[in-house]
């Protein structure tokens, strides 16, 4: 079945402003709860941080409009950017949550790294002069 005349450019809005929002949604989240990307780096966090904006889109638009009935029944318009961003929180909270319980490995910084590495070396100096001859 053919789509009718003017439906497709319709619906590529739909998933431009989808997108759109996702993205705004998932940086704001993403600048007020920094430590949840803590361990990515890259476009991987970016794409992550918009599938999680779309998701907290959706989360949001089901919280605003169908349980307290405020807003309107558009899913994926920029109106709805607060309640968006609210969504994208909650699930950033639970993804922040199960990252942190399954062990998700976090990246380290150069300091962080410099620092550990000057620790290792402190201690073999310690091994050595403990072992050497007197």
């Amino acid at each position: 079945m053919a789509p009718a005349p003017g439906r497709v450019p319709d619906m590529l809005a739909i998933v431009i402003g989808a997108l759109i929002l996702g993205f705004l949604a998932g940086a704001v989240a993403r600048l007020l709860m920094p430590d949840v990307f803590s361990s990515m780096r890259g476009w991987r966090s970016w794409a992550l941080s918009t599938v999680l904006g779309l998701a907290g889109a959706a989360l949001g638009w089901l919280i605003f409009t169908k349980l307290l009935g405020i807003g309107d029944e558009d899913v994926f318009d920029l109106g709805g950017i607060i309640g968006a961003i609210i969504g994208t929180m909650i699930l950033l909270g639970i993804v922040g949550f199960v990252m942190r319980r399954t062990g998700a490995p976090r990246q380290t910084t150069i300091g962080e790294a410099q620092r550990t590495a000057a620790r290792g070396e402190r201690s073999a100096a310690r091994e050595r002069r403990r072992d050497r001859p007197r």
